[in-house]
């Protein structure tokens, strides 16, 4: 079922004043098992709601800032703005989040295990009518289903 679906009618011989109908669908299991997780990594020293279900997020579904939005309500989160979006990325930047979640990466991990590992992906759309070799369709980051390469 989905939120706001309308009722299944399983038995239409019998009248019945009350109707089952999902009002809200929410991923509690998989939500919490992140969240804990993130505590444990200590990440909750950053008091920044709108930060960890950004982070979260990325990790259910790599997505842009806006999609991000998308993949909360799916949950069946209370998502953040894209207004609230924006000013967490300007308090990520003055705060200096990135300092203090590496800092609790490092204290997880034994110094012998760290190796660092440095990587951007993009990927490049062609307007052909056919695919070859090197260009495949898959979905853009605009979500468009055309030959792209991955570079």
């Amino acid at each position: 079922m989905h939120e706001g679906q309308l009722s299944l009618d399983f038995d239409l011989t019998k009248q019945n004043d009350k109707e089952a109908r999902l009002r809200r669908s929410y991923s509690g299991l998989l939500w919490d098992v992140l969240n804990g997780v993130y505590d444990t990594l200590g990440f909750n020293a950053v008091d920044d709601p709108v930060f960890r279900q950004l982070v979260l997020a990325r990790i259910i579904e790599p997505a842009s800032k806006l999609d991000t939005i998308r993949i909360l309500d799916g949950l069946g989160l209370d998502a953040s703005s894209n207004t609230s979006i924006h000013r967490c990325l300007k308090r990520i930047v003055d705060n200096r989040y990135r300092d203090a979640v590496s800092g609790m990466c490092f204290k997880q991990t034994a110094k012998a295990a760290l190796t660092l590992v440095l990587y951007d992906v993009a990927t490049l759309y062609f307007e052909i009518q056919k695919e070859d070799e090197y260009r495949k369709p898959g979905l853009s980051k605009e979500r468009r289903l055309e030959p792209q390469i991955t570079v």
